[in-house]
């Protein structure tokens, strides 16, 4: 073989090893919130707070224009309450601070950063139903709702769809 052939793919190997580590610096806070929703997933889902088979995502990021936060660094969470929870008066908000405290939790231990706010959106189905933002003090107590959490949230509130002919 001629040295150049052995060179030239010497240059190509160390450009795909080089590509294979930025792309793992790039996608280890996607792991890390991949890997806090699929905590929060399993201990909501065996306390029976979350809908049978929904998942819960957790998004870390800056305050945006689809955020209700308008400045700092938060996190998203959105999942789909059990009807259970719905139901009962105050398990919602129960179920948000719930949340919040495993995330702050779990996102603390793994990123080793504290989010100045949390946003909760409630699904229903592949829409949002209810969105809440809660601010975190700067001890980390976390703040009221805003906007308020409806007591109970009835989950057929869409208008039923007339009848087919």
């Amino acid at each position: 073989m001629r040295k150049s052939y052995i060179f030239s793919m010497a240059i190509v190997l160390i450009a795909l090893v080089g590509m294979m580590i930025a792309a793992d610096m790039a996608l280890k806070p996607m792991k890390a919130a991949l890997a806090i929703g699929s905590d929060l997933t399993t201990m909501l889902e065996a306390r029976g707070d979350i809908a049978p088979e929904s998942k819960v995502l957790v998004i870390p990021r800056a305050a945006g224009e689809k955020d209700l936060a308008t400045e700092g660094f938060g996190i998203v969470i959105e999942l789909t309450p059990s009807d259970a929870v719905r139901s009962r008066n105050g398990r919602l908000e129960k179920l948000a601070r719930r949340s919040i405290r495993e995330a702050s939790r779990l996102y603390e231990r793994a990123r080793g950063r504290s989010p100045a706010w949390y946003e909760i959106r409630f699904m229903d189905g592949e829409r949002i139903g209810h969105r809440v933002l809660f601010p975190i003090g700067p001890s980390g107590e976390i703040g009221s709702p805003a906007p308020a959490i409806p007591p109970v949230w009835v989950a057929s509130a869409r208008p039923a769809r007339p009848a087919a002919r």
